[in-house]
């Protein structure tokens, strides 16, 4: 099998983060419980921090990873969706599983699913698929610890078979209503689920309705809840005890995360581990993330720009938090917007947050099925100037057009179209 097999192979599996009919069906644990058993729980040969949330999971997954590694610790992260390469999902140290080690395990994956298996019925989805190669592959490089992004919800999440020796849920908001609820109460029932019986939990959450949910799970499951940001600790912190002088990603939202993140490691220090505060420091001055607010301040001819901000904002949430952040590091600037939404997402609270500080809009319809066409976004974005483009070039090139050397360029709205640009503008 060739690395270009192994992909078509992983392709032939139910996508549910591409399927436009997302049959709820799939959303269960009983073809994983089963895959798991085949590979006889790789999982259990190394703790795990489990991470599920509405937003800042992937930052925190990202914040704990960087920091263990940096004290030492051989580091598995598990992250979802990627941006460019299926292969950024699984790092070890920051580095990506190989082509060669994605082919071998997809092999040996193959040879167990197109066996004589008759209890694994129906066949396993795409994200089970990459889910228990991420496994193997963690022990097969005998990782000291690996960080576990949920990709769904946490109930019934395909990663939701491990327990964890921490959980983390980290801020929670309406997102995901069709598989997860219409209230927050809801979707922090399906967040919860992770919860473990004895695993402490670290919540970040301050939504009354939310904290509510979260601490009943822990009080039925026997597990210690813990509270992120807590005001007598960061009052410690603003007067000396410890302080991050220097944070490497930007917004309010990031420093929220990384208390989740500070949170976290005095839990793990309580279990044993050796993280040195120099070494959290230094991770979190150097850290940057591909995606959450990742700026591209020039690139080669061809693309050469004003400020470009790449970030994966999805939500209504997200996108307060973006226009915040946007309005904190440039002030005084204008901004066009490169905007492409999926259907299955809060268009209208979006386009909304987006149209109180953008100058104009650059439209186009990310490559995934489930894509909102560019003239529905239109229609939410009625009193501002609007382009629709067919390509990420033209876009970019548009949006260069119209911004001028002064202006910023925000490629935003989904996963899916930050890949497509930071394909072409990161190389």
């Amino acid at each position: 099998m060739t690395y270009k097999q192994a992909l078509k192979y992983l392709d032939s599996f139910y996508d549910y983060e591409k399927s436009i009919s997302q049959d709820k069906g799939v959303l269960t644990l009983s073809r994983m419980k089963k895959l798991d058993n085949m590979f006889k729980s790789p999982h259990k040969s190394y703790p795990i921090i489990h991470i599920a949330g509405t937003k800042g999971k992937g930052s925190t997954a990202y914040m704990l990873a960087f920091i263990l590694q940096k004290t030492g610790y051989k580091v598995g992260l598990y992250t979802s969706p990627h941006l460019n390469d299926v292969r950024e999902r699984i790092q070890v140290n920051k580095k990506r599983i190989s082509k060669t080690d994605f082919t071998r395990l997809m092999e040996t994956d193959q040879v167990y699913l197109l066996g004589d298996r008759p209890g694994l019925s129906p066949k396993p989805t795409y994200f089970e698929i990459l889910t228990m190669i991420a496994f193997l592959y963690f022990k097969t490089q005998k990782v000291d610890i690996a960080i576990i992004e949920t990709g769904l919800g946490g109930r019934f999440d395909a990663t939701n078979i491990i327990k964890p020796i921490i959980s983390v849920i980290t801020d929670i908001s309406k997102d995901h209503i069709k598989e997860l609820g219409n209230t927050l109460e809801k979707i922090a029932y399906e967040k919860a689920g992770i919860i473990k019986k004895g695993v402490p939990c670290v919540s970040s959450s301050d939504k009354k309705t939310v904290v509510n949910v979260i601490k009943e799970q822990c009080r039925k499951k026997g597990a210690r809840y813990i509270k992120s940001r807590d005001n007598k600790q960061e009052e410690r912190g603003k007067r000396g005890e410890f302080q991050i002088e220097h944070f490497g990603l930007k917004g309010e939202h990031q420093k929220r995360n990384m208390q989740t993140v500070l949170t976290t490691i005095k839990v793990l220090k309580d279990k044993g581990f050796s993280i040195k505060d120099e070494d959290i420091k230094s991770a979190l001055s150097n850290i940057s993330i591909p995606g959450r607010f990742e700026i591209i301040k020039s690139r080669g001819k061809k693309f050469f720009a004003p400020t470009t901000i790449l970030d994966c904002a999805h939500n209504k949430e997200s996108a307060v938090f973006l226009c915040r952040t946007l309005k904190e590091e440039f002030p005084n600037k204008e901004y066009v917007f490169i905007l492409g939404i999926l259907n299955n997402k809060d268009i209208k609270g979006i386009c909304s947050e987006f149209s109180n500080i953008a100058k104009e809009f650059v439209l186009i319809k990310p490559d995934n099925p489930r894509a909102s066409e560019s003239k529905e976004l239109a229609k939410h974005l009625k009193e501002k100037k609007i382009y629709i483009e067919q390509t990420s070039e033209k876009a970019y090139n548009k949006a260069k057009e119209i911004s001028g050397k002064n202006g910023v360029i925000v490629v935003t709205g989904s996963f899916y179209l930050v890949g497509q640009l930071r394909g072409i503008l990161v190389k």
